[in-house]
């Protein structure tokens, strides 16, 4: 899958809605490396989880970390992985 900007931009102004709920979007940003979009799309996901799941082992990135896709300059895998998301 690759991943087409509009959709991915639509999709993040979407869960950029429930982000202000967040007590902690500072830290969640900072931990996305900068990427607010893929912070809103983590925390729309998994809420209070949403540190444990970026730092966490993931079997849909092919049991990468999120946090060091990210750092790593692949940020856009996680994005795809988001996006699958139910």
């Amino acid at each position: 899958m690759s991943l087409d900007p509009s959709h991915w931009s639509a999709y993040a102004r979407w869960c950029q809605e429930s982000f202000q709920e967040c007590s902690f979007q500072e830290e969640l940003i900072r931990e996305c490396g900068g990427h607010a979009d893929i912070a809103w799309a983590v925390h729309y996901h998994c809420r209070e989880r949403s540190l444990d799941w970026l730092r966490a082992t993931v079997p849909a990135l092919d049991d990468a970390r999120a946090c060091d896709l990210i750092a790593s300059g692949q940020a856009d895998q996680v994005r795809e992985c988001l996006m699958r998301f139910p």
